[in-house]
């Protein structure tokens, strides 16, 4: 016969709590899996991450929540980590420019990109640079000074250009 008199009112009185250890209390309260998941569809998945330090904005708000807390370990198995993820770009982006841009050990992609396509264009500054474009210099495209090298083995294109003397161009 079956009972189901008392047995049991929240998700923990049945099943385990895979987030226990990850999940500070904060951000899931009283160990409530509804917190995040849906009841009647296990993998979808709402969360408020503005409630966090990192708010999920652009591409990142189309990621899948494995995508950054759940990551293989050297032995090929998933490992959760919710707290403590550093919010540096660099901790899921490669530094594609090879380190032109550090100041003091870290990259602030932020002052040229953003989230929404990481295309340069919309916040970068010529005129906060060492070298204004002036005159028919607006017009030059950007890979006319901007070669690609060789930097540690990686193809990089050059931005942190050291001299820019008119003859290093003209002849």
């Amino acid at each position: 016969m079956w009972r189901f008199r008392d047995v049991g009112k929240t998700c923990g009185d049945c099943h385990e709590n895979i987030h226990k250890g990850y999940i500070s209390d904060p951000f899931m309260p009283g160990g409530d899996c509804r917190h995040c998941h849906d009841e009647s569809r296990w993998n979808s998945v709402s969360f408020d991450h503005s409630t966090t330090r990192f708010a999920l904005e652009g591409a990142h708000a189309e990621q899948g929540c494995w995508k950054c807390h759940f990551r293989k370990d050297d032995a090929g198995k998933a490992r959760q980590r919710f707290s403590g993820l550093p919010v540096s770009c660099s901790f899921c982006h490669a530094d594609h420019h090879s380190g032109q841009f550090d100041a003091v050990g870290v990259t602030d992609c932020g002052r040229c990109h953003d989230s929404r396509a990481f295309k340069p264009a919309s916040r970068f500054d010529h005129d906060r640079t060492l070298f204004k474009l002036e005159g028919r210099h607006k017009e030059i495209a950007c890979e006319k000074c901007h070669k690609t090298i060789r930097i540690k083995g990686n193809s990089v294109v050059l931005y942190k250009i050291k001299e820019f003397r008119c003859e290093d161009c003209h002849q």
